[in-house]
């Protein structure tokens, strides 16, 4: 549990360092509490954890009152700012479960190939990034100014030392997240190489972007548990693991974080996504 919510400072406080860098000045409490909503809105509703994402920027825009477009791009600059250290971690723990000759080639495969598609992605960020724009504003989602908003993270993107600290508060959250499953692995007897917690937590990844259930609820579960006996775990401990790793980041997580929001504006947030979708049939800016 300590583990768990140490990486939510962590976040909270990557989402403070690039909000400050752009002019915009949020607590350190609130941060925390915009992250917890986030978690929360993604484990209740099927959104693939773009509904918690929606839900951070205007909890930052209940309480800052900034320019929507500017939390938006920052909120999209921290996640630009993940592939780095879990390109890393993934090919680190490939190239450890290689050499070991111990790992069952699907999952060697299953972890490869996302990773392709991340570096691609990452190199083609700008590109998808307008074409993710153009398709929104067809469809009447949003009305932006494209080259606006693309010049805007790509000045973020080239900000170095900025980029410098997202980057290493990404890796620092990355790190806890696979030590907090291998010690709930040591907690129920299963000792095993920590290079498979490090697979297991980038598998834990993937599935939770294919689940189509609120919080990915039942998928996750079942995804977590095969990918834990893919590993090596007998099948006993594959549940206890899956049992309280999900007690922790789903129904924990969820329960602070309705609470935390509930109290310190959340309803606000949503009151204010809500009145401007019925004026405006959107939320834009």
């Amino acid at each position: 549990m300590g583990i768990y919510f140490l990486s939510v400072l962590l976040y909270a406080l990557r989402l403070k360092i690039v909000l400050k860098r752009i002019g915009i000045h949020i607590g350190v409490f609130d941060a925390v509490a915009a992250h917890l909503l986030t978690v929360t809105v993604n484990n209740l509703t099927p959104s693939a954890k773009t509904g918690g994402e929606v839900a951070r920027a205007a909890y930052v825009y209940a309480k800052t009152r900034a320019s929507l477009a500017n939390i938006a791009t920052a909120i999209a600059f921290e996640r630009l700012s993940e592939a780095f250290p879990v390109t890393a971690l993934a090919l680190i723990a490939l190239y450890a479960a290689l050499v070991a000759h111990s790992v069952n080639i699907y999952v060697v495969a299953a972890v490869a190939l996302p990773i392709a598609g991340v570096l691609l992605g990452f190199k083609y960020w700008d590109k998808l990034m307008d074409y993710v724009l153009r398709k929104s504003e067809q469809l009447g989602f949003i009305a932006v100014d494209e080259s606006e908003e693309l010049a805007s993270l790509r000045k973020l993107m080239g900000d170095y030392p900025l980029l410098l600290a997202a980057v290493a508060l990404s890796t620092a959250v990355w790190v806890l997240d696979i030590i907090r499953l291998y010690v709930i692995g040591l907690a129920v007897g299963w000792r095993a190489p920590f290079f498979r917690f490090m697979l297991l937590s980038i598998l834990y990844l993937i599935i939770g972007l294919f689940a189509i259930t609120p919080g990915g609820l039942g998928i996750v579960e079942g995804g977590l548990a095969a990918a834990l006996v893919a590993l090596g775990a007998p099948t006993d401990k594959a549940i206890a693991i899956t049992i309280i790793e999900r007690l922790i980041s789903y129904a924990i997580a969820t329960l602070i974080g309705g609470l935390v929001a509930t109290f310190t504006g959340g309803w606000h947030a949503w009151r204010l996504l809500r009145s401007r979708w019925r004026r405006t049939g959107s939320i834009q800016k």
